[in-house]
Formats: C-alpha cells, sequence, structure tokens
C-alpha cells in the first residue's frame, strides 16, 4: 500500500527569546529598548520574498516601457506577479503581528488560559486511486482522443486521539521578556506529545481507514482560542501611528514602500519566541502519581 501523504506532528522546537541588542536606542525614562535597529531587524525578519516580488513588480514595468517585453507578456507577468504579491502580504507573519495589536498584560493572561486548555488531537484521513479517463480534442480540425488521470475519493473519516489525562509542559512566558522592549513580537508555537498508545491509536486509525491505493493522512492539534502571533506594548496609548495593519496595507499596494515599511517595523521591535506544550496520556499506568 502506498502513502501519498502523511503530515506528521511538529517537532519539538526550543523556546528562545532574541538577545540580539546591537544597533539600538535605550528609553531612560522607562527602562526599555526602543528596537534592535535597521540591520539587526532585517537580519532576523528576513523579507527575502517579498524583496523579490517587489523587484519583480518594478522591474516588469521598466522592460515593457524600453520594449524589451510585449503587451502581452507584461501584462500576463505583471498579472501573475501581482496576485502572488498580495497574497503574500496579506498571509504574512508581519501582517498577523499588527492585526494582534496588545498590551503585555493582555498576552500574558492569554498565556495562562492556554497553559490551562484541554489539548484536542484531531486525525483527517481521504483515500484514493487514479483513474484513466478519456477526451476529444480538435486539433487543427481534426478532432483527437486524448487519455489523462483524474483522481477519485472513495473513502474519508475524521477522529480524535482518546486520552485518559494531560499535563501543560511549557516553559512559561515571563513578563520581563516582553517589558525589554517598547514594542515586542511575540510568536507562539503549539506542539504536544504523547506515550505509545498514542501513537498505537493513531497507527490504528490508518488501519481501519485505509480502503484504497493511496491516503493523505494529517494531524491536527487544536487549542481553543490559539493564536499564534501578538505585537505587544507596555501601554496602547503608545502605540506608533504607523503600527496599525492599514499603513502596512497602504504601504504595500504603493509596492516601493512595503519593504521600507517592514524594515522601519522589524527596527522598532524586540522578538520573543514561546511554545506552548501538552503531554497526554492514553494510560493511567503511565501518569505520574500526582494526576491519578
Amino acid at each position: 500500500m502506498k502513502i501519498a501523504d502523511v503530515e506528521n506532528p511538529p517537532e519539538k522546537e526550543s523556546v528562545k527569546k532574541d538577545n540580539n541588542k546591537e544597533d539600538y536606542h535605550q528609553d531612560d525614562e522607562q527602562g526599555t529598548i526602543n528596537g534592535v535597529g535597521c540591520v539587526n531587524g532585517c537580519i532576523r525578519d528576513s523579507h527575502f520574498c517579498i524583496t523579490f516580488l517587489t523587484f519583480a513588480m518594478v522591474t516588469i514595468p521598466i522592460l515593457w516601457i524600453l520594449n524589451v517585453l510585449p503587451t502581452l507578456v507584461f501584462g500576463i507577468a505583471e498579472g501573475i506577479v501581482g496576485v502572488i504579491y498580495l497574497i503574500l502580504c496579506l498571509t504574512s507573519h508581519t501582517f498577523q503581528y499588527l492585526r494582534n495589536v496588545v498590551t503585555a498584560e493582555d498576552i500574558m493572561m492569554y498565556m495562562d488560559r492556554m497553559y490551562k486548555m484541554k489539548p484536542e488531537i484531531v486525525w483527517t484521513i481521504n483515500c484514493w486511486h487514479n483513474e484513466t479517463r478519456t477526451r476529444i480534442v480538435t486539433r487543427d480540425g481534426k478532432r483527437e482522443t486524448k487519455t489523462y488521470q483524474e483522481k477519485v475519493c472513495t473513502h474519508s473519516a475524521r477522529g480524535k486521539l482518546d486520552f485518559v489525562g494531560w499535563q501543560d509542559i511549557s516553559a512559561p512566558l515571563r513578563m520581563s521578556e516582553i517589558e525589554n522592549y517598547t514594542m515586542t513580537k511575540v510568536s507562539v508555537k503549539k506542539k504536544w506529545v504523547g506515550d505509545a498508545g498514542a501513537l498505537a491509536q493513531k497507527r490504528e486509525f490508518i488501519r481501519q481507514n485505509d480502503r484504497d491505493t493511496y491516503y493523505d493522512f494529517s494531524e491536527e492539534f487544536i487549542l481553543q482560542g490559539y493564536r499564534p502571533r501578538f505585537l505587544g506594548f507596555l501601554d496602547l496609548d503608545e502605540v506608533p501611528y504607523f503600527a496599525h495593519w492599514t499603513w502596512f496595507v497602504l504601504s504595500h499596494l504603493t509596492v516601493v514602500f512595503g519593504f521600507p515599511y517592514r524594515m522601519w517595523l522589524s527596527s522598532k521591535t524586540g522578538k520573543v519566541r514561546t511554545a506552548i506544550t501538552k503531554q497526554v496520556w492514553t494510560s493511567p499506568k503511565n501518569m505520574p502519581e500526582t494526576l491519578q
């Protein structure tokens, strides 16, 4: 039996904080750092894709004006690059940070809720095979029969991991990590670890639902209310005027000001990476005595 695609749970990641403090300005009154500087910020938050697309968006019209590109090629190329550009902008991490501007206290309250939230692990499987189909096409006045492969789904199922106990084993986020900077990007990952019974349940779920030549399997770790990114401030009254998602959108619509805006935001922010980690047990025998 062939496996078309198996999505495994994310690998364990360490919890770390950005301690690169070169090229920054110190706020003497509040004792906080006003960013990490332009160079360090851009190295930390690489913007390679948007830089390349911005260059392409500007270069393609220039080549058309110089008659290097024909009008048809110019229109198709600029349209394709433009659509990709907009999609990447609206799904970028920078946009997500700006859509979640909160206080440092709000972030700590959110993390406390996530530490207490019961996890849920959901499995999805779709079984399928390829079928050869035919179609008639007309080329140069002649009718030809062409064959092609079409994916046919025959079975799908959804299941949940059944466990008897769980515990949060996250390394707690400290308030001081957010307070180091006047403006801090907080990236929150989520992951889980299970015992041998969890792996056995997953294998049994796949075995029971493996009913065709191929199958696609996915695993989702659910925490109700989970959000992966925040832009934290000590006081929302001190949020810079341009630190808003509307300015992000407007700057990227001009194309040429999109990258400078990202450079400015990266230079003015610190960054903290943390993770919410849950451990689950499928048998009481494997649980610590304190949880039984």
